[in-house]
């Protein structure tokens, strides 16, 4: 069955791309979803233009700061995040399956799924040691069928985004961020060929 999300995505270049290698430097898929905020959905239809509409109105002129990390668990696994805070998911915020008591908690990016909790474990402890801190206005509002790509979004003129984005990390922070990934794969190796090693002894 199909089902329809609303995204919050991001028109800033550098914020959307510093996410994104971030995002990728996890995983092995160079298809991985744009960077976004799921605020709402699923719907079994099509959302009208007009929902489309309402978000953008209501994140016009507001900024999302981005900061923190957690991890929760999903049916595949496991999820880590970065955390989105705004006054604007009060009003944007429509996800019945998602059960958490705050929009603060709720509000996230996902940085990495993956069936391995160690890995998930120690990515969460590298990004809340990485102090990243984001501010955007650059904010847009999209519909996203499930397994597909954007199906439908709201011009928006550039021109309107204040000129007070923030975008602060510590300098090599992608570089290390997939050297996690490498450091938990040889481990798991390792383990591997012991086990190997020992039952054939």
């Amino acid at each position: 069955m199909k089902k329809y999300f609303v995204y919050i995505e991001f028109t800033n270049k550098k914020v959307n791309e510093f996410l994104r290698n971030l995002k990728l430097a996890f995983s092995d898929n160079a298809f991985i979803d744009a960077p976004h905020i799921t605020v709402r959905g699923p719907y079994v239809q099509k959302p009208e233009n007009s929902t489309l509409v309402e978000v953008q109105n209501e994140i016009k002129g507001n900024y999302v700061n981005i900061r923190d990390s957690g991890i929760f668990k999903t049916k595949k696994g496991y999820a880590v995040y970065l955390r989105a805070y705004s006054k604007i998911f009060e009003n944007t915020w429509w996800k019945p399956d998602y059960k958490l008591s705050s929009f603060e908690k709720k509000a996230h990016i996902t940085i990495l799924e993956t069936s391995n909790k160690e890995l998930a474990d120690k990515v969460n402890i590298f990004l809340q040691n990485e102090q990243i801190n984001i501010n955007t206005y650059g904010l847009i509002a999209t519909i996203y069928q499930s397994k597909q790509q954007q199906i439908e979004t709201i011009e928006f003129d550039e021109n309107l985004t204040p000129q007070l984005e923030r975008l602060e990390f510590r300098d090599g922070l992608v570089s290390r961020a997939a050297a996690i990934v490498e450091a938990v794969e040889q481990s798991q190796e390792r383990i591997y060929e012991n086990d190997q090693q020992a039952l054939f002894a």
